[in-house]
């Protein structure tokens, strides 16, 4: 008996994680994605982010790149702290098997993966509350929820839904049972996977536990273990913290060097304005009722709480029961209104994104909304199969019809909508009513009725939603895409950089994708120092979005060492045609660029961000002087001559990495000289020159300098990730705390 309970068990799990997955394939099915078709999930950030990110990790998993510093990007960068930001997810391991060519079919196991993720952490995190084969309706509707549907295309915000269960299950346990372990590992594993969210969970975990303690607790223990429950609580938070600081440090270091976000608008918080009325979200809580003002606007129109409809009907069963404790409505209730106040006062707001104005996507923190109303739903319904009064079931009817007659008169733009959702109700109601009373015959149809019902809703919305506003890269596209570059790509040894022309890219993050070091790039860890160095060698925009300038002088192409450019028809000042493909996609080479490392003179300390706002004959002339080549010409027709020059006057530059770069230098100038290397002078790097350590200094706009005395030389430049290094050690302190805890625990689980 226990044997076919055990295996009973264990198909319904099962169950619980393949269900939301095989909805999700239906809606895949309908929008033609591949499988099923030729389009791929690639939309907005994933289209233009994650995709090329995504074959960063293939790259970093397989050695192909160095996790210290890249070129890739912009001027180059810590890249430790761009695989932080967006790569830290444990899912991300299955990207080993998936290169540039087959990334589109790796992201789409990736949604799937962590999507039966969802769905089986709240199924055991209901399931553990109270063991009824319904918590399957709610998990699925969690997985399948507004947020995870609409925001499929940020894979990085998923895994808080993942793990988010698991994190509240361990809390109720470190409270009610002082058992930490499941607390402690699943926060610092939401954390990992990514910071932003992770800050959410946290926060709302402080919410959580004060009001848990307060009004579900607070009778049942004293002073003394109230403070025992509260310091093993602050502990546990800390050492989640903790098993994430080899990211979460390096991380932190590089959003706060960066341009950052938006600022708050104080005026705003001061006054608490109100983004939306509370009546009008009633529709919101319908499916079919995504707006895709929802994704594109900066505060968009409503927040995403549609989580199924039978998230409705469980809320006023709960409301209804009478046998569930006043504390704990009270409590739920707190929590929800905690969730959509804050989303409609701006103070509230900022707080849940980290003090920033979200740039698109707003209501980022709205899917803690959809994880509290499900688990309220559910312990609703759980109370509607255990009560035997039908009268109780009437009312509870004669509710949701009120709910949706107010809904169908007051809003009639929704009507068609309501009246879609009035039939699911209906069904999954009926099937309910018929699981609830009927013989086992009967609650095997019941419980057919029920999930055919919310597979019919989920997967609408979800086609719904994917129709308003996105729009797809097609799956031969992208492999055309790879086909044209796969032939262009120029193989040659030596630091370098090379830029793909808008027409001919697929975005500005194809650097990463084909592990190349471009100008152009997109991400959120922009630095300020390298846009003030875009603007003072005019090579482009290096602000939030990177882009390579076409129209870039000559002088500041060879500086950065500019060599190849793919495409256009015309060849750029200074660039020969070497080859066009069987695609017609044209290389040009500047067979004369600069290496990565070359001397200026002392003019270089002179020239400062300050100079972006100069003209640009005046600030290239001061560029032309500080090369050691320049021997005081000032005809600017003769600065291909002095660059060759200054090239003479490097032996060679030698590197396996760009986090660790050798370069052999001659300095016949007279005086002290400098190297200049061209990545932006930032925390990180240190030099040496023969063996001894000097201090790194900052020139040419904002580039690396190393001084070095007259003579021939040997100079190297070494990076490491601010941070990375105490932010592991803390790490492996936490890892080993966490170790002997669990130790503990089994020997005393053995006792």
């Amino acid at each position: 008996m226990r044997v076919s309970n055990y295996k009973k068990n264990k198909l319904i799990f099962l169950v619980a994680a393949v269900l939301p997955v095989f909805f999700m394939l239906l809606a895949y099915g309908q929008m033609a994605f591949w499988p099923f078709g030729d389009q791929t999930l690639y939309t907005w950030d994933l289209e233009s982010q994650y995709s090329s990110f995504m074959v960063l990790m293939h790259h970093l998993l397989i050695g192909q790149e160095d996790l210290n510093y890249s070129l890739t990007g912009g001027l180059g960068g810590n890249l430790y702290g761009l695989a932080a930001y967006y790569l830290g997810s444990p899912f991300n391991l299955i990207m080993i098997f998936f290169d540039e060519k087959t990334m589109p079919m790796g992201i789409t196991f990736l949604v799937l993966w962590k999507t039966a993720g969802m769905g089986l952490s709240m199924f055991l995190y209901l399931y553990r509350k109270k063991q009824h084969p319904v918590a399957i309706l709610f998990s699925t509707a969690y997985a399948l929820s507004a947020y995870a549907v609409a925001y499929q295309s940020n894979i990085m915000w998923l895994d808080a839904l993942v793990f988010l269960p698991l994190v509240i299950w361990g809390l109720e346990d470190l409270i009610r049972e002082e058992k930490s372990l499941l607390y402690i590992i699943s926060l610092g594993l939401t954390i990992i996977s990514n910071y932003f969210t992770g800050y959410m969970v946290c926060l709302f975990v402080v919410f959580y536990f004060a009001g848990y303690m307060i009004l579900i607790r607070w009778k049942e223990t004293g002073i003394k273990k109230k403070l025992q429950i509260t310091g093993r609580f602050a502990v546990s938070s800390l050492c989640s913290g903790g098993l994430s600081a080899f990211l979460l440090l390096p991380m932190v270091y590089e959003m706060q060097s960066g341009l950052g976000r938006q600022n708050v608008k104080w005026e705003a918080v001061k006054n608490g304005a109100k983004l939306f009325y509370y009546r009008s979200i009633l529709p919101m809580f319908l499916s079919c009722s995504y707006d895709d003002s929802q994704r594109q606007d900066c505060m968009g129109s409503f927040p995403l709480v549609y989580c199924g409809v039978i998230a409705v009907f469980g809320m006023i069963l709960f409301l209804a029961a009478g046998n569930i404790s006043w504390r704990k409505k009270v409590f739920k209730i707190f929590l929800l209104m905690m969730i959509l106040i804050s989303c409609n006062h701006m103070n509230l707001f900022f707080i849940w994104h980290g003090f920033y104005t979200p740039l698109g996507a707003p209501w980022r923190f709205v899917f803690l909304w959809s994880f509290v109303l499900l688990t309220v739903a559910y312990e609703g319904a759980s109370v509607f199969f255990e009560e035997k009064r039908k009268n109780y079931d009437f009312m509870i009817i004669g509710c949701i019809g009120l709910f949706f007659f107010w809904v169908f008169w007051r809003f009639p733009d929704h009507r068609w909508i309501t009246i879609f959702n009035a039939v699911i109700i209906v069904c999954e109601a009926a099937g309910m009513f018929l699981w609830k009373y009927g013989k086992m015959q009967r609650r095997v149809i019941a419980v057919m009725i029920c999930i055919g019902a919310l597979g019919v809703e989920l997967t609408g919305n979800a086609v719904y939603t994917w129709n308003q506003g996105f729009e797809y890269e097609a799956l031969s596209d992208y492999q055309s895409y790879i086909d044209k570059m796969e032939e262009a790509i120029v193989e040659d040894e030596g630091i370098y950089r090379v830029e793909i022309v808008s027409e001919e890219s697929r975005s500005l993050n194809d650097g990463f994708l084909w592990g190349i070091n471009t100008v152009g790039s997109y991400t959120s860890t922009s630095k300020k120092r390298t846009f003030d160095i875009g603007v003072c060698l005019d090579i482009g925009d290096l602000k939030d979005v990177r882009r390579y300038n076409v129209n870039a002088p000559l002088l500041s192409k060879d500086m950065i060492g500019l060599k190849y450019i793919y495409g256009g028809d015309t060849a750029d000042d200074g660039y020969e045609k070497i080859k066009t493909t069987k695609y017609g996609l044209n290389v040009y080479e500047n067979k004369n660029v600069l290496p990565f490392g070359f001397l200026v003179n002392k003019t270089a300390l002179d020239i400062t961000a300050n100079d972006g706002d100069k003209d640009i004959s005046e600030k290239q002339n001061r560029l032309f002087h500080a090369l050691a080549g320049s021997k005081g010409i000032e005809n600017t027709e003769l600065i291909q001559k002095a660059v060759e020059q200054t090239a003479v006057y490097t032996l060679e530059v030698s590197s396996d990495t760009a986090s660790d770069v050798t370069s052999r230098i001659r300095n016949d100038l007279g005086e002290r000289a400098y190297v200049c290397y061209s990545v932006p002078c930032e925390q990180g790097w240190k030099a040496a020159v023969d063996g001894e350590k000097v201090a790194v200094t900052e020139g040419m706009g904002g580039l690396l300098l190393v001084p070095v005395e007259e003579g021939e030389h040997e100079v190297r430049i070494s990076y490491t990730a601010p941070g990375s290094r105490f932010g592991t050690l803390i790490s492996l302190i936490s890892l080993i705390g966490v170790g002997v805890y669990a130790f503990q625990c089994k020997k005393r689980w053995q006792n």
